[in-house]
């Protein structure tokens, strides 16, 4: 019989084994993301100003063995960037975990433009009632119905009008009449009103609009969370000039915003518009909807909804360029449906056009021009499926191009392909990849209005134009120049206007 002495070194023995393996199997259930290494962080992304830092992503993500989950640690481990590369885990996070993912990030530019008074930046407590009130008053300006589908027409007809005037359709570019129009939606609905796309207050909008998206997110320090020293950020933010662009932008959409409620205030009677909607929340809950709030969900939907909108065009337009039959295919396909009579075509009848609807999202999923989400920040740890551990704190991004272009379930995902969207039967079909705009609580809460924008600008244009290339002009299908958002490069076409 084993002695006291060895007994106790058996137990002990036995004890620490036990340890061992629990311990063992807590870390390997607690695994924490793949870490990118820095030298590859900035050769692909920092560095790298000639293309969108999505494509950063999208080469980091296939080098290191198509992981679903990537973070990048800066600051000496003080801010943890997490990317969401797989569009199964990226909903288990974003919808499935919501109550602990749907925070945003407190960080310096988002002080200074006071963001967090909006949607885009709001907190999680705050932006539940504002998103409620915005579907709420889209839905009773016409949202879903053909009410606003009517008014989406009247400017589409304002636009090809405008653009058929130009002098120089042999070699000419749309981006600023796109941007205009689409900009004008979001002022009618709004402001209750539309601009003429010469009117000063539009241009100057319009501008605005434009230094802010083309200037890059998440510039060197100055946009880094509250958890990096202070006196950094203020040293960062200080010598920055393309930060301090983007926030002298912003304040002054704000302050056109300013005009606008005041002039609401002025006048009564005026009504029907989401302004109006804000100010009568504002008489029973003056805490949740004061003017600085007004303003700020104002600015939001001008910058996220006329921008996107317009890039999304452009680039719709340069692939009826690059591919002339499918132009053509689709011009036929409106013809023969709807004999060119664009009054009858609704969201309600898309059924009856699969190829325009499948060219138009597959635009959509291969440029993707809001190519990753806007930062989550977890509440508390969140623990994945995959065993992967995502700590508290961390600023988590969902990177949608690299899912529309890597996913093995779409047909072609390498190549912009419309079959992607098509059945063997050849009717449209969208299907669980595609994310463009988001998942969850903070998906775009403008969805329903871009693809209605969109279908429709989009038939008018073709109705009215047959787009043609310039000789030794170069049509950029495949990348985003670096800013903000996935911005077509800079490029001209010619525009025959039909018989």
């Amino acid at each position: 019989m084993p002695s006291i002495e060895a007994r106790r070194v058996i137990l002990y023995s036995s004890l620490a084994i036990a340890v061992t393996a629990l311990a063992w199997e807590y870390l390997k259930r607690w695994k924490y993301p793949i870490r990118v290494p820095s030298n590859l962080f900035r050769e692909k992304i920092v560095s790298r100003t000639d293309r969108h830092p999505a494509f950063g992503q999208l080469e980091i993500f296939q080098m290191l063995g198509r992981p679903a989950v990537m973070m990048v640690e800066l600051v000496l481990g003080a801010v943890r960037f997490v990317w969401i590369t797989d569009c199964e885990t990226l909903k288990e996070f974003m919808v499935e975990n919501q109550k602990v993912t749907s925070e945003r990030w407190n960080n310096s530019i988002v002080e200074d433009t006071e963001g967090h008074l909006g949607v885009i930046d709001a907190s999680s407590k705050d932006v539940s009632a504002r998103r409620k009130l915005i579907l709420q008053t889209f839905r009773h300006l016409g949202l879903g119905k053909t009410q606003l589908e009517h008014y989406v027409s009247l400017e589409a007809e304002k636009l090809v009008e405008f653009i058929a005037s130009k002098e120089d359709l042999d070699c000419t570019e749309f981006s600023g009449e796109l941007t205009r129009a689409t900009a004008n939606i979001i002022c009618s609905l709004v402001l209750g009103k539309r601009f003429d796309y010469d009117d000063d207050r539009m241009n100057g909008m319009y501008s605005d609009l434009k230094t802010y998206f083309d200037t890059p997110v998440g510039l060197g320090l100055a946009a880094m969370g509250t958890n990096v020293p202070r006196f950094i950020r203020m040293f960062a933010k200080r010598y920055d000039t393309l930060a301090r662009g983007r926030i002298a932008a912003y304040n002054r959409i704000k302050v056109f915003g300013d005009k606008e409620i005041l002039d609401h205030k002025d006048h009564p009677e005026i009504q029907g518009t989401l302004i109006r909607a804000c100010l009568d929340m504002q008489l029973k809950q003056p805490e949740i909807f004061s003017d600085a709030t007004i303003r700020g969900v104002l600015a939001d939907l001008l910058i996220a909804g006329t921008d996107t909108s317009s890039n999304t065009l452009e680039y719709l337009l340069m692939y009826l360029v690059l591919k002339q039959d499918l132009q053509e295919e689709i011009y036929q396909e409106l013809y023969s449906n709807f004999e060119l009579d664009l009054s009858d075509i609704s969201m309600e009848n898309t059924d009856r056009i699969p190829i325009t609807m499948a060219f138009i999202h597959e635009t959509l999923r291969y440029i993707t021009v809001a190519p990753s989400t806007l930062v989550h920040v977890c509440k508390e740890d969140v623990q994945l499926r995959s065993g992967t551990r995502i700590p508290a704190g961390a600023f988590v991004i969902g990177s949608l191009l690299v899912i529309h272009r890597t996913d093995s379930r779409w047909k072609n995902p390498s190549k912009f392909d419309i079959k992607n969207f098509l059945t063997n039967n050849g009717k449209f079909f969208k299907p669980e990849m595609f994310v463009t705009f988001s998942l969850g609580p903070r998906s775009c809460v403008g969805e329903k209005l871009a693809r209605l924008e969109i279908l429709i600008f989009l038939v008018h244009m073709i109705k009215k134009f047959k787009f043609l290339p310039v000789e030794g002009e170069t049509y950029d299908g495949a990348t985003g120049s670096f800013s903000a958002v996935m911005r077509a490069r800079p490029y001209k076409l010619k525009a025959v206007i039909r018989s």
